[in-house]
């Protein structure tokens, strides 16, 4: 099925038409033979020597490279310069290739991101730590393949993606709790979540029975802290959490543990579909990661992820630069460098900065913007562009921001000549004053 219409589908559906085509909804997505298909290929790869891992990853990096030769104007142009045959490209040769950037895409979009013939494709956005606005194409292909990756990585803590169920804290939208039967979830819109509305939104999770929790680490750990405060639980207690996106902290894991005291779990990913990193261990309270060698070629360049992903020939990246440094831990890799500090609404509710890196078109006027909070419920947005935005701009822009907060925020605006940076120099997309941990 086209995977726009598979979500659109349940996303319109009324929450009673949710319940009872829940089944059939869900193996829309299991029983894909996309899907499945991936799955097999990771459950045989478990059993694979490093050198059988090696000689799989060098024939997908093959297929890829010949594929953007035949179909790409701007990597026919690459490997023709630096002299690579996409056909015998080895791991060596591959490296030779120049990195690419997200500036380098967004001047040759049209050359990256080709449609393939016959099959449908979605968007997605992110805005990264630059605040530069890139449209990811993805085949829908790569939908299916996506979730055969993260399924497979959450079966670590013995889940079944035919009939674990799951609750997830993020999210977007006007409604506390919602249904996802696509996936078995249950979603709690942590944007909207506080002190006064907790226990209703426990009743909904507690009548859903979930096995597992997943989301943001700052959407899980704000709704672990709630319910340390307020002494309140849920009936089933949790088989694992699997946190994404975010690095953790040492106060968060003591939140989780209090609260839910099951395992953890981190996958990290991008928008870009370019890595997939699965935590195979802690060193104290850091997560150490291996990247999975089916998903992509992983390479480490001056301390930082360079990435060319497999699963998405609707727009591949080759040899795409991160902006995550990594330090070498025994058995695998620590990441830094996500963006993991929410902000406050003034309730209370804690909103990954995450949701704030794509606001669509009202942010393609401005060459780069920064978040700016000094006290609950009250945000800062400064930007830089090249004139003065209008009243209407203006409003667009207000009224997407007022979108991600539902109400809980005071936003405002504040044109600059240049981004706030940190004492190593590096310009973050949110200066969040506030004392979080507490």
């Amino acid at each position: 099925m086209d995977t726009n219409k598979l979500k659109k589908m349940y996303e319109k559906m009324p929450e009673v038409a949710k319940d009872v085509l829940a089944a059939p909804i869900h193996r829309g997505l299991v029983g894909n033979k996309t899907f499945l298909s991936q799955m097999r290929e990771l459950e045989a790869s478990e059993v694979m020597s490093e050198d059988q891992l090696a000689e799989l990853q060098l024939g997908k990096l093959r297929d890829l490279c010949a594929y953007c030769y035949a179909t790409s104007p701007f990597y026919k142009r690459r490997f023709d310069e630096a002299g690579v045959c996409p056909e015998t490209v080895n791991f060596d040769s591959f490296a030779t290739l120049p990195l690419l950037d997200k500036e380098q895409v967004l001047m040759n979009y049209d050359e990256i991101s080709v449609p393939i013939p016959g099959e449908g494709s979605y968007a997605a956005e992110t805005g990264g730590s630059t605040g530069r606005r890139l449209v990811v194409m993805n085949s829908d292909e790569c939908f299916y393949r996506e979730n055969a990756f993260a399924m497979h990585f959450y079966g670590t803590l013995g889940y079944d993606f035919r009939r674990s169920k799951l609750a997830y804290f993020g999210g977007d939208g006007s409604t506390l709790v919602t249904t996802s039967p696509l996936y078995r979830m249950v979603r709690c819109n942590t944007k909207l979540l506080n002190e006064g509305n907790l226990e209703e939104a426990v009743r909904r999770i507690d009548a859903f029975a979930p096995d597992y929790l997943r989301g943001l680490t700052s959407s899980v750990s704000f709704f672990a802290q709630l319910l340390i405060q307020t002494g309140v639980r849920l009936r089933k207690k949790p088989k694992g959490v699997f946190l994404q996106s975010e690095n953790v902290h040492s106060y968060q894991l003591r939140q989780l543990e209090e609260a839910f005291g099951c395992p953890v779990r981190i996958s990290y990913g991008s928008t870009e579909r370019t890595v997939f990193g699965e935590q195979v261990e802690w060193d104290g309270n850091t997560p150490v990661y291996k990247f999975n060698r089916l998903y992509g070629l992983t390479e480490i360049v001056d301390g930082h992820i360079v990435g060319t992903g497999f699963i998405n020939r609707r727009m591949p990246l080759l040899r795409y630069t991160i902006d995550d440094a990594v330090e070498p831990r025994a058995g695998g890799y620590a990441i830094r460098g996500h963006r993991n500090v929410p902000v406050v609404g003034r309730n209370g509710e804690h909103i990954s900065t995450a949701s704030l890196c794509d606001l669509g078109e009202s942010a393609s006027s401005l060459l780069s913007f920064q978040f700016v909070q000094d006290e609950p419920g009250r945000l800062r947005m400064d930007y830089i562009a090249t004139s003065e935005l209008d009243d209407t701009e203006k409003d667009a822009l207000l009224r997407s921001l007022g979108s991600k907060f539902m109400g809980n925020m005071k936003c405002e605006l504040r044109r600059v000549d240049a981004l706030q940076l940190t004492p190593r120099g590096k310009r973050t997309l949110l200066i969040q004053r506030l004392d979080i941990e507490q």
